[in-house]
């Protein structure tokens, strides 16, 4: 066995290569699934638009140097 030690780097990849794989997996079932039901192809393509109206958001936000705590501090002044 090597006695290089494991980079955290490396380590991430591997993780983060199981869950991809574990989601893809999850999406192509439910992609069958929109074939049968129509209710649940609409939701699930109102939660692709909402995905990307908040990637779209948090970009905007992180341009102006403003971050999402910025914003939760924000709304707790405001409200709470």
């Amino acid at each position: 066995m090597s006695k290089k030690p494991i980079q955290e780097g490396i380590l991430k990849r591997v993780v983060m290569g199981m869950f991809d794989s574990i989601v893809k997996g999850k999406q192509a079932r439910a992609k069958k699934q929109l074939a049968n039901d129509p209710e649940l192809k609409r939701l699930y393509g109102e939660l692709d638009k909402t995905a990307d109206r908040i990637q779209t958001h948090l970009k905007r936000m992180k341009k102006k140097g403003r971050t999402a705590q910025d914003a939760y501090n924000d709304v707790m002044k405001k409200y709470g």
